[in-house]
């Protein structure tokens, strides 16, 4: 069996109704071989304001399997 991962993150500052923030991309990605191939793909976008106090907040979350059969 074959395992995988793949992690990125990316974070991009911007000024948004006046409020320096930023915005955080998160997507990781788990490749399985073992009778086909599997990948759990997973997807978290959050908008953190540059105040202090201030929580992170969670613009979008999506996670799924896609799986391919190998003959």
């Amino acid at each position: 069996m074959f395992e995988k991962s793949i992690e990125l993150y990316r974070e991009t500052h911007r000024d948004y109704n006046d409020t320096p923030a930023n915005f955080i991309f998160e997507r990781s990605i788990n490749i399985k071989i073992k009778k086909g191939i599997e990948f759990e793909i997973s997807l978290k976008i959050s908008y953190c304001p540059e105040i202090e106090d201030e929580q992170c907040e969670t613009l979008f979350e999506e996670s799924h399997i896609d799986f391919y059969k190998i003959n």
